[in-house]
């Protein structure tokens, strides 16, 4: 039997300036239910399958920046969805710092299209 964690997760919807702190239940990362239930509880926001994006930020209440997983509706732009400003400020944030001469203008980066899942923790493994 396996244990379950609580992994908090920022559940972020185009519109709004702060993400909803959430909280996922979830078997331990060595159980086979873990990746069915860590993609319920990401759909369940993002309402389509999801893409998964490596992301460098400081999750709210915290100062130090690190490595996060940001999970951004797949469909997002053929659906036509609201454009997310704080989950496009996360995604360009990793490209800003880390190659900034790649490209030195924010909106010249691609963005995101409706909500977004920002885990605390990494669970993409």
């Amino acid at each position: 039997m396996t244990s379950e964690q609580r992994l908090p997760y920022l559940a972020i919807f185009p519109g709004r300036r702060e993400g909803e702190r959430c909280v996922a239940h979830l078997p331990d990362f060595s159980s086979p239910r873990f990746w069915p239930r860590l993609r319920e509880v990401i759909e369940a926001v993002v309402g389509d399958s999801c893409e998964h994006v490596n992301v460098y930020w400081n999750f709210p209440g915290e100062e130090q920046y690190c490595y996060r997983d940001l999970f951004v509706n797949e469909m997002g732009h053929v659906r036509q969805l609201q454009r997310n400003e704080l989950a496009t400020a996360i995604y360009r944030n990793n490209v800003l710092v880390h190659d900034p001469a790649r490209n030195p203008i924010p909106e010249a980066l691609p963005w995101i299209a409706g909500p977004a899942v920002l885990f605390r923790e990494r669970v993409w493994h």
